[in-house]
């Protein structure tokens, strides 16, 4: 049986453990943030420009690009950024 000091040092290095995952996770909002608004001074530049929101030729190299550049499963970055882009046509449509 375990010790309550074995027990609590587990515990405790759980809840640590967590919170690392809640700043990693805080880091990444704060991330997505500044990527939405850069995503609003495109829009800005593309409305000045007369071009269109959607790029499709741009957002299949930027996933390529991640993919290639990132260690964690392909088929996560692909939908992630795809999602990520869905959110930045949104945004960008709002303007």
């Amino acid at each position: 049986m375990a010790s309550k000091k074995g027990k609590n040092t587990g515990e405790n290095e759980l809840l640590s453990l967590r919170k690392e995952i809640n700043e990693v996770d805080n880091q990444i909002i704060d991330l997505l943030e500044e990527r939405f608004v850069l995503s609003r001074n495109i829009d800005s530049w593309k409305k000045r420009n007369k071009l269109p929101i959607l790029d499709r030729t741009r957002e299949k190299a930027i996933i390529q690009d991640r993919i290639n550049k990132s260690k964690l499963n392909k088929d996560f970055v692909k939908d992630l950024f795809e999602l990520i882009l869905k959110e930045s046509r949104r945004i960008q449509g709002k303007l």
